[in-house]
């Protein structure tokens, strides 16, 4: 009998999201697969005896999930944390192995990628700080084999600088089954979809985000080619693509475009892209794909904040880009941050404005927090955690949540965006669950109103 393991996403007050080094709470509704623990489910399911508990999305209580990790007894533990739900998930994860003092508890995050020694030091019930899960240093180390110290982060053992991603990577078939088996929801995607890789970490320096800040690996085309075969022979028809930017370099993106419409996939999917470098080709390679959404971080209408921010950023480049995937077919989201340094009110009624003129199918507007691992963050936790959530509901400046409401009021209020929405949904096979997080959505805002 195989040892047990549990892939664990921890329970929340609200619905959390905390893989790929990010962490926030669902405005939505929308709650996708964590990339990390599937990833890792790969390498670790020739050994182990795997469940998932993924408490956000099985709608888990803290009691009754602490009670059913307990009962089930796992020899090991793979645990996402997130600054988001900071500090519950670790006064869980305490709680945890305070019960089950002979489990092996291994951590990711935001937090713990770019401050595993602290976490180390503060949590000593955790054995170890996965830094890069695209590798199978987890499961070296479980079983008593020298484990690649870049990825994974033991007490005493962190490497200093945090290593970084470079070259090519690859990763076994994952246990989608078992996240299949979970109602995870995304605009725009049908049920089951599948969460996919192309590349791991980011080739951009924005100012704002960690994810440059771990490197940038590209995928083997065979390993994912061999994956997204599977994938279509099973009758999976929707893919989540969990890249941070798709179109990295512009030139790979369209040698794996061309050889993905050469195998006549069946897939709708979804991804993060750059504006700025989506021309007229790859807008009808996306097309071709069966791409539906291509989501977009703009972040702000100011063009000297969002210069300082993010170097390369073009608005009017942006704006070429969106008009391209219009052409081809192809629904475009957009994400913007209200609070950037250097930004103020002028700058928000802009963004709101630009928000506006865009044929968008979707628009987030999210509060600036400073991510654990982003250049403007502080370079040691010791300085003062606080609960970091761009999605706002712990905003510290009712001021900048004043500008988030009227943001999301102007843009959402107006009739021709809802029958937009609905041509895209239909298009995309996806009105039931878009329908289930416009319901999530008005409960959310009808409590946050009571």
């Amino acid at each position: 009998m195989k040892p047990r393991l549990l892939l664990l996403n921890p329970p929340a007050a609200r619905p959390t999201l905390r893989d790929d080094f990010c962490s926030s709470t669902s405005k939505a509704g929308y709650l996708w697969q964590p990339i990390d623990l599937i990833c890792q489910s790969g390498y670790l399911d020739a050994d182990y005896d795997l469940r998932l508990l993924d408490a956000p999305v099985a709608q888990t209580a803290a009691g009754p999930a602490e009670e059913a990790i307990v009962a089930w007894r796992p020899e090991a533990i793979f645990s996402l944390t997130g600054s988001a739900a900071f500090p519950e998930d670790f006064e869980f994860l305490g709680r945890v192995a305070e019960r089950l003092p002979a489990a092996r508890l291994f951590v990711g995050g935001d937090l713990a990628r770019f401050h595993p020694d602290w976490v180390l030091a503060e949590y000593p019930f955790i054995e170890g700080v996965v830094l890069d899960f695209t590798r199978p240093a987890l499961r070296d180390c479980l079983a008593g084999r020298p484990a690649d110290r870049s990825a994974l982060a033991r007490r005493g053992e962190t490497a200093s600088p945090l290593p970084l991603a470079a070259g090519e990577f690859s990763y076994p078939w994952p246990r989608h089954d078992l996240f299949w088996a979970l109602p995870y929801r995304m605009p725009f995607l049908g049920r089951p979809f599948a969460s996919v890789l192309t590349n791991y970490g980011c080739a951009n320096s924005c100012a704002y985000c960690n994810s440059c800040r771990i490197g940038f690996a590209r995928r083997s085309f065979d390993n994912l080619f061999a994956e997204l075969d599977r994938l279509d022979a099973l009758g999976i028809r929707h893919l989540f693509v969990k890249d941070f930017t798709f179109n990295q370099p512009p030139a790979r993106a369209r040698e794996l475009l061309e050889t993905w419409a050469a195998r006549r996939y069946r897939f709708r999917w979804t991804g993060y892209l750059r504006a700025e470098t989506i021309d007229a080709e790859l807008a009808a390679l996306l097309a071709r794909t069966g791409c539906v959404m291509a989501q977009i971080g703009l972040e702000t209408a100011n063009q000297s904040a969002l210069a300082a921010a993010r170097p390369g950023a073009d608005l009017a480049r942006a704006r070429e880009g969106i008009a391209h995937l219009r052409r081809a077919g192809v629904s475009a989201g957009a994400h913007f941050i209200f609070g950037l340094p250097g930004d103020g009110e002028a700058g928000y009624d802009a963004t709101i404005a630009l928000a506006e003129s865009l044929p968008l199918a979707y628009a987030s507007f999210n509060h600036y927090t400073n991510r654990p691992g982003a250049r403007l963050a502080a370079e040691s936790p010791a300085t003062g955690i606080a609960r970091l959530d761009p999605s706002g509901q712990a905003a510290a400046d009712p001021a900048l949540s004043r500008w988030v409401g009227l943001a999301y009021r102007r843009f959402y209020r107006r009739p021709a965006y809802w029958f937009s929405l609905w041509r895209s949904a239909r298009a995309a096979g996806s009105l039931a669950a878009l329908w289930s997080m416009g319901v999530s959505w008005l409960a959310a805002r009808l409590r946050k109103a009571a």
